[in-house]
């Protein structure tokens, strides 16, 4: 019988997630060719596309896979020759995870017409719902949800919880949602700011996110904890960055990414043992990311490779979210494939062979996952919404 009611839920959602393609398609105006370009995110001449923007994107997922490909494999003997170069590689690295919050900040900071009522169901439909989704997919996966109604309370309770130990990569996602929560107030205090004034809070940024990065190399533990000289200060410096006029500061920016790249290799070779102290929001991985930033910022030249960076682009938050099960349990324990696959001498090989494998099946993944399971949730809570902006609306009607 349960099975039965299993695949009869199975179905339902099938002929749904169809009828919502049809529909779309149709809306569109496109052909079905035309409709999978765009479900691909490979549809070149759209209005406003910001190309610079897909490159980050596609940079911050290769490197967040490469980052724990080499940060496993500097811990295998069979990779001991290696261990420096995957040990300062991965250190620099890192930036990937400095670039989504960056990325994030330049995108949604800048002043728009926006109710908060829009703002934060957007949110929830493109952030909170594919990670809610692909969460209960690592559950599933892990035996640790079934279908019965208890066991997805019990999951929800874990997902608001925060990461478990089976998704830990899923922090950073965590934080992004906690920076989102401030966004509508940051679009105001930005909407008619001075320029010397956005200058003055960037360089009060670095000087205390400088401070704190020093105090800890240092071994002491600040007593004051200001958000702005972490993660948050990260989201206004991706804003600031889109602000600065041509040439105004980029030599300087470009000077502390060298500086900030070349303190990160020094102290991960030389004082391992504070290591985690130029991590993530330090000083150093900040002033490297926004030289990266800055740089793909100013580029004007083509890209080589434009669709597969677009179609990484579109894909980058569900790649984030994925590519944890195909790099350990696809890659390396079903495929078999890890830095010693090939010798202790092909290992760098090894690692690149590895991130790009589980690079493939993360695309794969995220292209079927979110246009099925991810897209129904999404519009099922759409549709929830809606059902409650229009009882809003009556009740604001029935008191005019």
């Amino acid at each position: 019988m349960k099975e039965a009611i299993k695949w009869s839920i199975f179905a339902a959602a099938a002929l749904l997630i169809c009828r919502i393609h049809q529909e779309d398609k149709r809306k569109s105006g496109l052909s079905w060719g035309g409709y999978g370009q765009r479900l691909l995110g490979l549809n070149q001449d759209q209005e406003g596309r910001r190309e610079y923007l897909d490159i980050l994107r596609f940079l911050a997922a290769m490197l967040v896979i490469l980052v724990h490909s080499m940060g496993a494999a500097a811990q295998q003997p069979q990779a001991a020759r290696w261990r420096y170069v995957f040990t300062g590689a991965s250190g620099l690295g890192l930036c990937c995870n400095l670039l989504f919050v960056l990325i994030s900040g330049a995108l949604l900071i800048p002043y728009r017409e926006e109710t908060l009522g829009a703002f934060y169901q957007k949110r929830v439909q493109k952030v909170v719902i594919p990670m809610t989704v692909y969460y209960l997919f690592y559950l599933h996966r892990s035996g640790l949800v079934s279908l019965s109604l208890p066991s997805i309370v019990q999951a929800l309770i874990q997902i608001l919880s925060g990461p478990m130990e089976l998704v830990p990569h899923f922090w950073l996602i965590y934080v992004l949602l906690q920076l989102y929560v401030g966004v509508p107030l940051l679009r105001f205090m930005v909407r008619d700011m001075p320029e010397s004034v956005l200058d003055g809070i960037a360089a009060l940024i670095l000087f205390g996110m400088g401070a704190k990065t020093g105090l800890s190399l240092l071994g002491v533990l600040p007593g004051l904890s200001v958000p702005w000289f972490s993660w948050e200060g990260i989201f206004f410096m991706g804003y600031w960055l889109t602000r600065l006029p041509e040439e105004r500061y980029d030599k300087r920016i470009y000077l502390g990414a060298w500086i900030g790249g070349g303190a990160i290799l020094m102290i991960q070779f030389f004082l391992p043992e504070r290591a985690g102290a130029v991590m993530n929001d330090s000083i150093f991985l900040l002033l490297f990311a926004m030289g990266i930033f800055l740089f793909f910022l100013r580029r004007k030249a083509p890209f080589p490779g434009r669709m597969l960076v677009q179609l990484v682009s579109r894909y980058s938050f569900s790649v984030l979210m994925i590519h944890w099960f195909m790099l350990f349990v696809v890659v390396e324990k079903h495929l078999q494939v890890d830095a010693g696959s090939l010798g202790g001498g092909m290992a760098g090989l090894a690692v690149v062979l590895q991130s790009l494998l589980a690079l493939f099946g993360s695309l794969m993944f995220a292209v079927v996952f979110d246009n099925t399971a991810v897209l129904l949730a999404e519009r099922l809570v759409q549709g929830l919404f809606g059902i409650w902006n229009k009882g809003i609306n009556g009740r604001k009607g029935r008191f005019r």
